[in-house]
């Protein structure tokens, strides 16, 4: 008897898949935030704990993702209150994370907190508010021009030079 021949039309041992199957329907929603991989945007709501509510860009619905650990949540907290973005990441076998903030423009007001902070310049540095100005130069001299100028201390105040000159 001859080998058993299989025609076009009969089913194979192997599925057969087509690419169309990975494609999603035109115009048809997607239902599933994190269906592909890769990174995405979102809008950070609010935070618990390591955890931030946001909402996806093109999924209408809030969804819970947790921030990586490499990323600070003074910035994700920043994000939220202002209204920027942030980077969401899905990887194969682990959970969505925020792994990234994106600041759209330049803040109005802006606090610095840290342990120390350390400004460095070559030639000088100057702070400026208004008609006030503190200058910084690198040959030692330091310039203060303000229209009233205070010092208070709580403790000893020592002012050393080898000339004072008042008025």
């Amino acid at each position: 008897m001859p080998p058993a021949t299989q025609s076009a039309h009969d089913e194979s041992p192997r599925e057969s898949i087509a690419l169309e199957d990975h494609l999603p329907e035109a115009g048809a929603a997607d239902t599933k935030p994190f269906r592909r991989l890769g990174t995405r945007t979102a809008t950070p709501v609010r935070r618990e704990a390591r955890s931030v509510w946001v909402r996806l860009r093109g999924y209408e619905d809030e969804v819970l993702v947790a921030v990586d650990p490499e990323v600070d949540l003074e910035l994700v907290d920043d994000a939220i209150a202002a209204g920027d973005g942030v980077i969401v990441e899905t990887t194969p076998h682990e959970p969505p994370s925020i792994v990234g903030v994106m600041f759209r423009r330049v803040a109005a007001h802006k606090i610095v907190r840290a342990d120390r902070i350390t400004l460095e310049a070559q030639d000088e540095i100057l702070l400026r508010a208004g008609t006030s100005a503190l200058r910084l130069r690198a040959d030692g001299d330091v310039e203060v021009v303000g229209s009233r100028i205070s010092a208070t201390s709580r403790g000893l105040f020592r002012l050393v030079g080898r000339l004072l000159r008042l008025n």
